[in-house]
């Protein structure tokens, strides 16, 4: 349990992977906050706080760091899991609205985050932020996925520059980019593409949210402190980079 005077915060807490993640912190001996969008989960973890943020609103995002920040000297992790849900939306069919929420939402929630950090970054703490992308990040992306790719590849570019700014603050940020995952997230998809997904991975399978905890657990650790600016495929073989 050597992490636990070090604090974790999972945004997006309350999705697959970012319960995945939550769970997985927690037992690393991390002391874990964990944000939910607009209902709690049903049952709740034990020893995790939970705390209520709509990204989208500036002042949630500043109570958030303010209720981690006052207990905590610093945020030692950041995972950020988190994505509107998927519609399969032709880009013929493409309007504005469909990217400027997945842009919000994925971009520039990271962006305000980063920046009420701004002093915690210049005592040089070290910081280790992970950024869930998607395997359609480094491969051929599917058809009518157009909004959340897009946005995800925004968070790609985004997350890379940070690595690079932030590196001089003795900070870290990678990303871990999963196949598909068995969450509610693909609950809108078409039943086929999921079960042709699984068809064509090499491992005949999609990915678990433990699948993905484990990887966010390595990169949470002190194994990883060399490690900076790097995009894991967490795919089963199915992009091969």
């Amino acid at each position: 349990m050597k992490n636990h005077n070090k604090t974790a915060l999972v945004i997006g807490g309350k999705g697959g992977i970012g319960q995945a993640a939550v769970r997985r912190l927690s037992n690393d001996g991390f002391n874990v906050y964990a944000t939910y969008f607009n209902k709690p989960l049903k049952q709740k973890i034990k020893k995790i706080n939970y705390i209520k943020c709509d990204v989208t609103i500036d002042q949630n995002i500043k109570n958030m760091i303010d209720v981690v920040t006052r207990k905590n000297n610093s945020i030692d992790v950041i995972v950020f899991s988190i994505t509107p849900p998927i519609k399969n939306i032709s880009v013929l069919d493409l309007k504005s609205n469909d990217v400027d929420q997945h842009f919000q939402i994925q971009v520039m929630s990271l962006i305000k985050i980063i920046s009420l950090l701004k002093e915690q970054f210049k005592k040089k703490y070290k910081t280790k932020i992970i950024v869930v992308l998607t395997e359609y990040c480094i491969g051929r992306p599917p058809k009518g996925l157009a909004p959340y790719i897009i946005g995800k590849s925004a968070l790609l570019g985004l997350s890379r520059v940070l690595a690079v700014e932030l590196a001089e603050y003795n900070s870290t940020v990678n990303m871990l980019s999963p196949g598909m995952v068995d969450t509610k997230l693909i609950e809108n998809l078409p039943p086929k593409l999921i079960e042709m997904t699984a068809y064509q991975n090499p491992l005949k399978r999609i990915a678990t949210t433990t699948d993905i905890a484990k990887v966010v657990s390595f990169l949470a650790s002190e194994e990883s402190d060399y490690i900076n600016g790097v995009n894991i495929p967490v795919n089963g073989g199915n992009v091969i980079l």
